[in-house]
């Protein structure tokens, strides 16, 4: 009898071995990385939001999970707070 390890999260998703996460979870866990790396940079959200263009507001509703950001606020994100796509989607 063998034994199989699957570490490919989609790939047990996609075999049933483990539950989707929802859309909703998938936002607040994106907002939660978000916040996790600003806090690691030392940034203000106020800060982050300008550098990146957007308004303070919006950039606090990513953070909590309301919105999910446009492709070039995700790009002006990852460029702002020095991180890597991995490190941004990270659970998702």
């Amino acid at each position: 009898m063998y034994s199989i390890v699957f570490g490919n999260r989609i790939l047990r998703e996609s075999l049933g071995l483990v539950p989707a996460k929802s859309p909703a979870a998938q936002l607040l866990q994106l907002g939660k990385n978000i916040a996790r790396l600003r806090s690691r940079a030392q940034r203000t959200q106020e800060e982050v939001a300008e550098q990146i263009g957007v308004s303070s507001r919006y950039y606090q509703s990513v953070e909590a999970g309301r919105y999910f950001p446009s492709l070039p606020v995700l790009m002006a994100l990852r460029a702002a707070l020095k991180c890597t796509w991995d490190e941004l989607f990270r659970s998702l």
